[in-house]
């Protein structure tokens, strides 16, 4: 019968087929040289082994950001040349993520002696955990930077616990904590003679403790009762850090500080306070007994459950005082040419912001990010309505020098229920009061330096006609508000319907207003209106009529919008 399977065709030859394998074997490894010296003959792998680390140094996860698990890793994969460069540069592997053991591990070799950046926010579970605190122990001493931020406090107790020895290469300490955690003596054997960088939230040290001493910056977060210092232990600290750049204390300020005794902080390039109602004297008392350059940035925030009057005085004293001691020439780093106010008042809180740089700022402001930094920033707040604390929100305005100021922004809301009244509490909530932006602001309305006037949200932008008409009587010939303004910036100002009947109030008394201006020769030079689209073309007629410029956001889409209904009967 033939086709059929004989023993002949059954028979195994191994030797054959081990032969044919080794040949595979033979050919891939060819293949594989061949792809290696292809990958040689690249551009890319002819680059300098500093330029190649440097571009791997962008994959790494840093120590101090978030882990971004093991797909950065895959760069050693891509060929022989990468992986050899990669493996030999121990500066790549020194950012450990323990909470992978097994990569912590790999790194740890890699990285061989290098310095290391140590995040910690969690520890593995089961018998790896001790693991982890054996090899973080061990390593303690070539540890550059430390983050440890755990939401469990058991967990960093347990941590905590395990870091005596001492850390000879520590530049950097930051522990985040939601529970109150002290720290020993014995943490870190006291010995970290290179640390400039501390960082501590809700986790507290002795006030004479070795590493309060020679930092550049101090960052401390408590909760306005653990561990507060004494006046005399809070100056000698500060006195241990003559080359202090950034401090920062939030809710954690001494109570008071007797006597006149000053420390001259020279370097301080930020200061930052925060207090509420049991810390405010000591927010005051830090301001009066601490000297630095008028180029520090100064941040100040307050809040007060009293229901006196006058909470933020002694606050707002050394503030002012501060401020007005700038020297006197015209463009120091304190002379203010913008302020950005953000105002938020109610029947049971009052909130205001003041953000002061002394660099001019766009006319819009699309968000607050884009901004450059201020160099005065405030801010205050009351659990009481904003008639109570008329007056001192007025205060807080008036504590920066505005002899200077060429732009305001105003950004808020006041009322009960965001419209733009408040309610008078002491005549049983009913009778609605007086504009209170109008009366918070009136100080700025005589500046005869404000060239932009910038609203942002339609509770603010319809005051205009309560402020802009306004005349100050107490000099002669009598002047109206902004005399100097040319610029009057709208955002959002509340018109975004196609039938502009219910809108035009509004409109009308807006053209009013710059119809007048320009009679008496105050004309605005720009009129700039963003998220507002509810006008029509007859409307943007008569605006660019009483002001010299209209910058529309929309102007365009109207345009297409006509363009569009068009009829042909139209064009012919």
């Amino acid at each position: 019968m033939t086709g059929g399977v004989g023993e002949d065709n059954l028979a195994f030859d191994g030797t054959e087929i081990e032969d044919i394998d080794q040949h595979i074997i033979s050919l891939e490894t060819q293949l594989q040289e061949l792809r290696a010296q292809r990958n040689l003959k690249v551009p890319m792998s002819r680059l300098p082994v500093e330029i190649m680390t440097s571009i791997f140094r962008f994959c790494v996860s840093h120590g101090r950001s978030e882990p971004r698990g093991t797909r950065w890793l895959a760069f050693t994969h891509v060929c022989r040349s990468w992986r050899s460069i990669a493996l030999n540069h121990a500066p790549l592997w020194t950012c450990i993520d323990f909470s992978n053991m097994a990569l912590a591990r790999m790194m740890l070799e890699r990285s061989k002696n290098a310095a290391l950046d140590v995040a910690i926010r969690r520890l593995p579970y089961g018998s790896e955990r001790q693991n982890a605190l054996d090899v973080i122990q061990n390593q303690v001493h070539r540890v550059r930077h430390l983050h440890v931020s755990m939401g469990h406090v058991e967990f960093l107790k347990v941590l905590i616990r395990v870091l005596t020895h001492a850390a000879p290469s520590l530049r950097s300490l930051k522990i985040v904590n939601y529970m109150n955690l002290d720290l020993q003596s014995d943490f870190l054997a006291g010995e970290a003679p290179l640390l400039t960088d501390l960082r501590l939230h809700s986790t507290y040290l002795s006030w004479d403790s070795p590493f309060l001493q020679n930092l550049t910056r101090l960052e401390l977060s408590g909760d306005s009762w653990s561990n507060l210092p004494t006046g005399k232990q809070f100056l000698d600290a500060l006195r241990r850090m003559p080359m202090l750049e950034v401090l920062e204390l939030r809710q954690i300020l001494p109570r008071a500080i007797e006597g006149n005794e000053v420390v001259s902080l020279p370097n301080l390039r930020e200061l930052s306070l925060e207090a509420e109602t049991d810390d405010i004297e000591g927010c005051a008392a830090v301001l009066q007994h601490i000297t630095f350059p008028v180029t520090t940035t100064i941040r100040v925030s307050c809040f007060s459950q009293s229901h006196h009057d006058g909470a933020f005085d002694s606050v707002l004293s050394q503030l002012s005082s501060l401020l007005s001691n700038s020297p006197s020439r015209l463009e120091s780093p304190r002379t203010f040419k913008s302020l950005w106010v953000e105002l938020e008042t109610g029947p049971d809180r009052s909130y205001i912001a003041l953000d002061a740089r002394n660099t001019h700022i766009p006319d819009y402001i699309a968000h607050e990010g884009s901004l450059p930094t201020s160099i005065v920033h405030l801010e205050f707040e009351w659990d009481r309505s904003g008639l109570r604390v008329l007056e001192e929100i007025k205060a807080v305005i008036g504590v920066l020098p505005i002899k200077s100021l060429e732009s305001l922004h105003l950004r808020g809301y006041s009322g009960a229920d965001g419209g733009s009244e408040d309610i008078d509490e002491t005549n049983g909530g009913q009778s609605p009061a007086a504009n209170i932006l109008t009366k918070i602001i009136e100080p700025l309305l005589w500046s005869t330096t404000i060239k932009t006037l910038a609203l942002y949200g339609s509770c603010y932008a319809k005051e205009l006609a309560v402020f802009l008409p306004m005349l100050n009587t107490s000099v002669q010939p009598p002047i109206e508000a902004l005399p100097s303004m040319r610029t009057l910036v709208l955002s959002n100002p509340g018109i975004h319907f196609d039938d502009h009947d219910e809108e035009r109030p509004f409109l009308d008394q807006l053209l009013g207003i710059l119809k007048s201006r320009s009679e008496y020769g105050r004309k605005i030079e720009k009129l700039v209106l963003r998220s507002c689209n509810g006008l029509s073309r007859e409307q943007t007629v008569l605006l660019r009529q009483v002001a010299g410029e209209l910058d529309w956001d929309f102007e365009e889409m109207l345009l297409g919008t006509e363009t569009r209904t068009e009829s042909p009967e139209d064009e012919q």
